[in-house]
């Protein structure tokens, strides 16, 4: 659940970027921010 939930984060940074809402410097921190994320809820389910 955590992951889609990350995943659909991306989708909405990705839109208001798009939109001109956020920055493009704010939207690359959101961005790395959310994918190291993502990549440490994959690797914590590899785990369980």
């Amino acid at each position: 659940m955590a992951l889609r939930s990350g995943i659909e984060v991306i989708g909405c940074i990705y839109l208001a970027k798009e939109r001109k809402i956020i920055k493009e410097e704010d939207f690359k921190r959101v961005y790395e921010g959310y994918e190291a994320l993502i990549v440490s809820i994959q690797s914590l389910r590899k785990t369980l």
